[in-house]
């Protein structure tokens, strides 16, 4: 790699848009389940939207530990270390099988964890059927994301897109065909909708390991060969990821903590702030593919040792991801209730939806710079500053100013949601201060 060869515009997209539209189907998966139960009644749509944030807390952890897969391999890749690469990937696995187990038993105790929350009571019991049998995926989910991660950090993105796109697909399929009792099969509502999305991402998994032990990658990178446990490297891999796990957790945990605030506003704004995420969510793809972006060339070109190409890898990925969410942002202002009018057409929630929405579009810009400076200094192995700075956005502003703003000011829902403005600019303002400054540039993995 020479490093007269400056990073390009084109470089940096043929990353970012197959992440974009993985995620993409990700959130178009949730956003059918999430239509698909709006069909059956409020209270199936408020259930999904509590145990989705006690999921992604759950998983955050595991997710982000998993996320050091792509700083490792994007930076083995960048200095031609290929052999290094199906060694850190092993170790990953290692890792993910043993944390697949806990997240399993964690599933385990699904109705006790609902009884902390203390939902409304009529949707206590579907909240704690989706969220048990959701984490039976414990045994394999860990080890799909490494392989997501994987395939990005040696510049192969298309393949974790393709994979998602058609583990999506076949979620769609299961679930309208379990939870609308399709083909001679019973009806099984919201216990449905766990099952099919269970069982699709073991599909998922499955496609992932057999293209990573495939012809191609057992020669180039020697995925078929299986390493010996190097204690060493186990703690490098921590050392890396366990500040992503705890930025994870901390961003996911607070977002549990906002829906737990949202619950005490009631059934509707459960309902209202569980449509708005899923919208939210589509939206916010270009940001997060910029940042996954960010995080491959960021490692690989230290990896290369070129510092120069490294950061301005990070102010492409931000211009981009900032123009496109920009023109999102718009279509939520002018047209709130085409988005809200998917779910429901009921006059309360389509006047609360539009008014959170238009919050929703304000968070959007400063998310751009939450998402991809995060990202650019998650490839610098600057995860450290990152946890922090997470720390400091979600807990020391994020959750105080939405139970100040929602509930003891009566601001409900909208008021929560001007609290989750602050989040995102403080995190993505500190962020992109520290990617600015040359603090990262040395950071050893």
């Amino acid at each position: 790699m020479s490093r007269n060869n400056r990073v390009t515009t084109s470089e940096v997209f043929s990353l970012a848009y197959p992440s974009m539209l993985g995620m993409a189907f990700v959130t178009l998966q949730n956003f059918i389940d999430t239509a698909f139960l709006s069909h059956l009644g409020i209270l199936e749509v408020a259930a999904v939207g509590l145990t989705s944030w006690i999921i992604m807390t759950v998983l955050a952890f595991f997710k982000g530990l998993m996320a050091s897969t792509n700083t490792f391999v994007a930076r083995y890749y960048g200095g031609r270390r290929l052999r290094a690469i199906g060694i850190v990937t092993w170790h990953e696995l290692y890792i993910a099988g043993f944390f697949g187990i806990i997240i399993f038993l964690i599933g385990q105790a699904s109705p006790f964890i609902i009884k902390i929350i203390a939902p409304p009571d009529e949707i206590a019991d579907h909240a704690a059927t989706y969220l048990t049998i959701r984490f039976y995926d414990g045994f394999f989910i860990a080890a799909l994301f490494v392989f997501q991660e994987f395939f990005r950090g040696i510049s192969r993105p298309r393949i974790t897109m393709i994979v998602t796109a058609l583990t999506a697909f076949i979620n769609c399929i299961l679930t309208y065909t379990l939870i609308f009792g399709k083909y001679g099969l019973p009806a099984m509502g919201i216990k449905g909708a766990a099952i099919g999305t269970v069982l699709a991402e073991l599909a998922g998994f499955l496609l992932f390991l057999s293209i990573f032990l495939s012809k191609n990658f057992r020669k180039r990178y020697h995925t078929t060969l299986i390493p010996h446990l190097r204690l060493s490297l186990v703690k490098r891999i921590f050392r890396i990821g366990l500040p992503i796990s705890l930025h994870g957790i901390l961003d996911s945990a607070s977002f549990l903590a906002f829906a737990i605030i949202v619950a005490k506003l009631g059934t509707v704004a459960l309902a209202v702030n569980q449509i708005v995420f899923q919208i939210f969510a589509l939206s916010f793809m270009p940001g997060g593919g910029f940042g996954k972006a960010a995080t491959t060339l960021v490692s690989k070109y230290i990896g290369a040792g070129d510092i120069k190409n490294a950061r301005r890898s990070g102010y492409l990925s931000t211009g981009l991801a900032l123009g496109i969410m920009m023109m999102i942002s718009a279509t939520f202002i002018f047209v709130p209730h085409w988005y809200i009018g998917i779910f429901s057409d009921d006059p309360l929630i389509l006047e609360l939806g539009a008014k959170v929405l238009f919050i929703a579009a304000i968070c959007e810009i400063f998310d751009v710079l939450s998402m991809v400076f995060s990202g650019c200094l998650c490839g610098a192995g600057d995860t450290f500053f990152d946890m922090v700075a997470v720390l400091i956005s979600a807990w020391g502003i994020f959750i105080p100013a939405a139970y100040f703003l929602g509930i003891i000011m009566e601001g409900g829902i909208v008021g929560a949601w001007w609290g989750m403005t602050l989040f995102f600019a403080s995190h993505g303002i500190l962020c992109m201060i520290r990617f600015i400054s040359p603090g990262w540039e040395t950071i050893k993995i």
